[in-house]
């Protein structure tokens, strides 16, 4: 029996959201478990440089960290939502927004049944 990965509530709300803004040819029912480990290494490399990078805005937010990791995917690839429309004070809301462009974009796609980010 395969056991599940162990997966950070940051990293978990980033791959859920990933899955949830694919596009069409994701089969319907896949879960973040149906990424390759390399995927999830890759998300987990991102989310962990973002929350280090960001630490003190991040806090600042008081947001929790599945809405941040959940912004942290909508915002870097310019979705219609993410941590700039949150009302956040003192700038925040710009401040991580700017933080996650610097991440570039990324995409979910899918291939003989697992997930994959490129």
């Amino acid at each position: 029996m395969q056991t599940e990965p162990k997966i950070s509530p940051f990293v978990m709300a980033y791959l859920e959201c990933a899955i949830w803004t694919a596009d069409e040819d994701i089969p319907d029912g896949m879960t973040v478990y149906d990424f390759t480990p390399a995927a999830v290494l890759q998300a987990t490399g991102d989310c962990e440089a973002f929350q280090k990078a960001n630490a003190e805005l991040l806090e600042a937010s008081e947001l929790s960290e599945n809405s941040q990791g959940h912004d942290f995917w909508l915002t870097r690839n310019g979705h219609g939502a993410g941590f700039w429309d949150r009302d956040l004070p003192d700038g925040l809301g710009d401040a991580l927004s700017d933080a996650c462009k610097a991440f570039g974009e990324s995409y979910v796609t899918e291939a003989d049944g697992v997930l994959a980010l490129y």
